[in-house]
């Protein structure tokens, strides 16, 4: 999401996931289906690509880690 604020980012992740989790098994093929988000931005300690790649994957897993289906700002320290 370029030219967004964080939080703006993590709304539309949010929304996301709840149109995905709110699809009826008709819809996946009879699968319980959820999305879980990590995000991240351009820090001056996050500069390369790879820095970004490494911190949002980092914030994915820790929202696994919260139960799915939930949305983490690498950022956050909760």
């Amino acid at each position: 999401c370029p030219q967004t604020a964080p939080q703006k980012a993590r709304a539309v992740t949010r929304r996301l996931a709840e149109a995905v989790a709110s699809l009826s098994p008709e819809d996946t093929g009879g699968r319980v289906v959820r999305i879980s988000g990590g995000l991240s931005a351009l820090t001056p300690e996050c500069l390369t690509l790879d820095d970004l790649i490494r911190s949002a994957d980092a914030a994915l897993y820790r929202a696994k880690q919260k139960g799915r289906g939930r949305v983490v700002l690498a950022w956050d320290k909760d």
